[in-house]
């Protein structure tokens, strides 16, 4: 029974939402350790981290050693630590495809983002450009979707903290963070270009690198994420 839930809570935030409130019928105090573990990878699916976190660790004080709540816990520490470097708020496609169109995305060239969320930049890049994409994304459900997005195309998912990862040789980088998360990742991403490769951010520029040209455009869709409807694309040649 917990296997079958557990499968429901990893690829549905609506049964993540509906277990809850059915945990929540019950007194705290007599949750079992598993419920309180499955209550926590709830949390940990809803993104909120600190709950899951503590939620794992009243598991573990019941269960100690678990090394699947173990693992659960570090999964909830490493996605707090990578949403320090910002939220998820899709880059609009019109802002991808400008983007990609600066940086003269060739068929058959690498594009690499490092933090694709639902992989918009990477379906754009295959779809509309014939390049390959590899995109880095922590979240399990964002990755979930990003294949769906991209199924059929010439697209490598991984889901991993790009912090960590060994990143691919690229010729096209595609950047769309909070300026503390390109400064996070910009030497690492510099160190990953292919000769005559380029860099384009969304928005936040890099602060080693000056930009070749630049871009305004306009993107309402941005009025529901950030509060205002611009966009700043930015191309680097290092």
């Amino acid at each position: 029974m917990h296997a079958e839930l557990r499968g429901l809570l990893l690829a549905q935030r609506g049964a993540c939402e509906a277990a809850l409130a059915a945990f929540d019928e019950v007194p705290r105090a007599e949750w079992t350790p598993e419920v309180t573990a499955l209550a926590a990878l709830c949390r940990l699916r809803l993104g909120d981290y600190d709950e899951a976190i503590a939620g794992f660790d009243a598991a573990l004080a019941l269960l100690p050693g678990d090394k699947d709540i173990l693992a659960r816990r570090a999964d909830a520490v490493r996605m707090r630590e990578l949403r320090m470097l910002g939220p998820d708020n899709p880059s609009p496609m019109n802002v991808i495809e400008a983007a990609l169109r600066l940086a003269e995305v060739k068929p058959g060239e690498l594009v690499l983002d490092p933090a694709c969320g639902e992989g918009r930049a990477l379906l754009c890049a295959a779809r509309n450009f014939g390049a390959r994409a590899i995109g880095f994304e922590l979240d399990a459900a964002l990755v979930a979707r990003a294949r769906a997005n991209t199924a059929g195309l010439p697209v490598e998912l991984h889901c991993a903290n790009t912090l960590d990862a060994e990143l691919p040789a690229a010729d096209v980088v595609y950047l769309y963070l909070p300026l503390r998360g390109v400064a996070a990742l910009e030497q690492r991403v510099l160190a990953a270009l292919q000769p005559g490769g380029r860099v384009v951010t969304h928005d936040h520029p890099m602060l080693s690198v000056e930009p070749v040209a630049e871009r305004h455009l306009h993107a309402p869709e941005k009025s529901a994420t950030v509060g205002y409807p611009a966009a700043v694309v930015r191309l680097y040649r290092p």
